[in-house]
């Protein structure tokens, strides 16, 4: 699991995923509240955090063997 922010207020999250695996992939606050929610079967997912306040969240991705989370620093 990797995140990266491009010049845009989008968060790219890269994984190493078998082909046909769906992921389930949440951003939350340092509360826990769940903030976006996307189901996915593909590498490189865009996570968009226009609006979204400056601070620490957490980007936890799910598939049907593992959960992988990061803490995500937003400017």
């Amino acid at each position: 699991l990797t995140t990266e922010k491009d010049k845009s207020s989008i968060k790219n999250i890269s994984t190493e995923k078998n082909q046909n695996t769906v992921l389930d992939i949440q951003l939350t606050d340092v509360t826990g509240k769940i903030l976006r929610t996307i189901r996915s079967s593909q590498s490189l997912i865009k996570i968009s955090t226009a609006g979204m306040a400056k601070g620490l969240y957490f980007i936890t991705v799910k598939d049907e063997n593992s959960i992988q989370t990061q803490r995500v620093i937003i400017e």
